[in-house]
């Protein structure tokens, strides 16, 4: 399995085929659990990991792709349709307006290849109802909370679709928060109650991160 580095990708543990070890946390454990559950046992040939921090899906990545590239978000230096799949997880925290985002992820995914994009999101938990009060919620703009950019699943699926990515599948990503877990320490209990978490609320918007799973698919 061969990790590369795209220009402009910033340096760092497994940017340029050195992976580093995942940061554990309750965090870490949702999403790598979301990740895995998403992916399933697909094989790709080429996946594009977008942003930083793709030292903490190594394992993850390297179980799927024979060749993984890590790219810098914005313009992608990658070639138009040489991917199997495209994937961006922490890059959204950052990027107020991801459209241009997506249509590079778009742009370099082969016909009928797959995104996975994940978003911290604006109606999670108490927020929610602090963000419908507010005066972003009437265009469904991202807002700042925790120093992060959370973004609205709803705009996220049009910019989306606009940008020729068919969501597919919606896995919101919640983090198991309970003392009987906590002081087991990340492992197996942590990573099934995540799994089980995730599935549960599989239906609605919570979870302080949501997964989306899209499909690239020509616009006509």
């Amino acid at each position: 399995m061969l990790f590369d580095k795209a220009r402009g990708a910033t340096a760092g543990p497994g940017a340029a085929g050195r992976p580093g070890p995942p940061r554990p946390g309750r965090e870490h454990l949702a999403e790598v659990s979301a990740l895995t559950r998403l992916l399933g046992r697909r094989r790709f040939g080429r996946a594009v990991y977008v942003g930083a921090g793709d030292d903490r899906f190594s394992e993850v990545l390297r179980g799927c792709a024979d060749r993984v590239t890590v790219a810098a978000p914005g313009r992608l230096d990658v070639d138009d349709a040489s991917a199997d799949l495209a994937v961006m997880v922490s890059a959204l925290h950052e990027r107020p307006d991801p459209a241009d985002d997506f249509a590079e992820i778009a742009r370099v995914l082969r016909p009928g290849g797959l995104a996975v994009i994940a978003a911290a999101s604006v109606l999670h938990g108490p927020g929610r109802a602090r963000y419908r009060r507010s005066g972003a919620a009437v265009t469904g703009s991202p807002s700042l909370a925790g120093g992060r950019l959370r973004h609205h699943p709803e705009t996220l699926m049009l910019q989306l679709a606009v940008s020729g990515l068919r969501v597919e599948r919606l896995l919101p990503c919640p983090s198991a928060r309970h003392r009987v877990v906590d002081r087991m320490g990340p492992g197996p209990v942590q990573r099934a109650a995540e799994f089980a978490a995730q599935a549960g609320l599989a239906s609605g918007y919570f979870g302080p991160t949501l997964f989306f799973v899209a499909r690239q698919c020509d616009l006509v």
